[in-house]
């Protein structure tokens, strides 16, 4: 197993065996946040709002790839959305322990551009992402994460 992937799964243990003082206002609390950031940014491509959710700081740890900045997500959700403009994607909270938050994201959209170097297939893909946010003054700072959009994009 990569490493990544079991850092991720330790994260994801560790927080999941905390317990907040009322884990269910808590847990609505990052569940409607983390969903709200979802639903703007990604799903209506909302990228004028970035502000009010990422930090100028921000970094974003996938692997060995690390991408900094409000300009790197806007490009990001950018490309993204260019791949699969029908995308969607549906959010569940797994854990949250203070400021850090444990999530499994579903991307579902079909693949009408270039994306990770594969051209466009016409298929409708779905795939998961993993990821673990660290939030400071109500803003995501940094975020590490594991996704299956690689063996998808291979497997067709």
């Amino acid at each position: 197993m990569h490493k990544k992937y079991i850092f991720t799964l330790l994260v994801l243990f560790v927080f999941g065996c905390s317990s907040p003082a009322d884990e269910s206002e808590v847990l609505r609390d990052w569940d409607n946040h983390v969903l709200t950031i979802n639903q703007v940014l990604v799903n209506q491509g909302d990228l004028d709002r970035i502000p009010e959710f990422i930090a100028e700081s921000y970094v974003a740890h996938s692997g060995e790839q690390i991408i900094s900045g409000r300009e790197a997500v806007h490009d990001f959700i950018s490309t993204l959305r260019t791949a699969f403009p029908d995308l969607h994607v549906e959010t569940k909270v797994v854990a949250v322990d203070g400021n850090f938050v444990s999530w499994v994201r579903i991307h579902r959209g079909t693949h009408e551009a270039e994306f990770m170097g594969v051209p466009p297939s016409g298929e409708t893909l779905t795939w998961q992402a993993v990821v673990v946010t660290r939030y400071e003054d109500g803003l995501v700072v940094e975020e590490w994460g594991a996704s299956t959009i690689g063996n998808v994009l291979l497997r067709r």
